[in-house]
């Protein structure tokens, strides 16, 4: 699979996480990057969400340092965002 498209990350006793979205009363999203273990992951269904995950990503590694996420496009159309150190 190419680097431009979502490949699991098998860490050996370790099963990843699929991690779901919650929609605040504001209607803001928020996302569990501070919760994911490496593998961990969560889907996002279009482009549009997908630039927000990486625009809160932004925010979040100015706090977080040591802590990286890629938000890739799956086979199947779907975006996700996972946990990779």
């Amino acid at each position: 699979m190419s680097k431009a498209r979502d490949a699991e990350i098998r860490l050996p006793g370790i099963k990843p996480r699929n991690w779901g979205l919650e929609k605040r009363a504001t209607g803001r999203v928020s996302y569990p990057f501070q919760k994911m273990l490496v593998g961990d992951f969560f889907v996002v269904y279009s482009v549009t969400e997908a630039r927000g995950v990486r625009s809160a990503l932004q925010s979040f590694y100015s706090r977080h340092a040591g802590r990286r996420f890629s938000v890739r496009q799956r086979a199947d159309g779907e975006w996700v965002c996972r946990r990779i150190a």
